[in-house]
């Protein structure tokens, strides 16, 4: 069993830019944000990471608050499903510090869309939006066994 913690660095974020290694150990990971790339780095992450069964997004998906800042996720879903969503992930934590965007739901949506054998997303909702909240648990979940939890 592997366990990484990555959080973004100058270094590592030029990583994108050359041939990342496959980590086909790593079972849990532990992500902070790229404040320069936005999430375009994901699926390289997932593709890499094959047997990949916990992610934690340490500072929700926008690290810092909303109001003060303009930030772009940069997401926009891969092609190919990455195998580790599809054939691996059981849990998913999202630290969240704010309430949850538009473009961040997209992102929820599709995690929850393709994580197969998901048994629980877990995400910190002390400012979530009661519509929103309504919004995540609507959602559909390719794992029939999908348990969402709001703490």
């Amino acid at each position: 069993m592997m366990i990484v913690r990555i959080w973004f660095t100058q270094a590592f974020n030029r990583i994108h830019d050359f041939n990342m290694p496959v980590f086909p150990n790593l079972i849990d990971f532990y992500i902070g944000l790229d404040v320069f790339r936005g999430w375009s780095m994901l699926p390289t992450f997932f593709n890499k990471m094959p047997n990949l069964e916990h992610i934690t997004f340490l500072d929700g998906f926008l690290r810092f608050p909303h109001a003060q800042h303009t930030f772009t996720m940069r997401w926009n879903p891969p092609v190919e499903v990455p195998p580790c969503l599809r054939f691996k992930m059981k849990k998913i934590i999202i630290v969240n510090r704010e309430t949850i965007t538009p473009k961040e739901l997209k992102l929820i949506r599709y995690l929850l869309k393709h994580a197969n054998h998901l048994e629980i997303l877990t995400m910190n909702a002390h400012k979530i939006d009661p519509k929103r909240r309504e919004q995540v648990l609507k959602f559909y979940r390719a794992s029939k066994s999908c348990q969402i939890e709001f703490v």
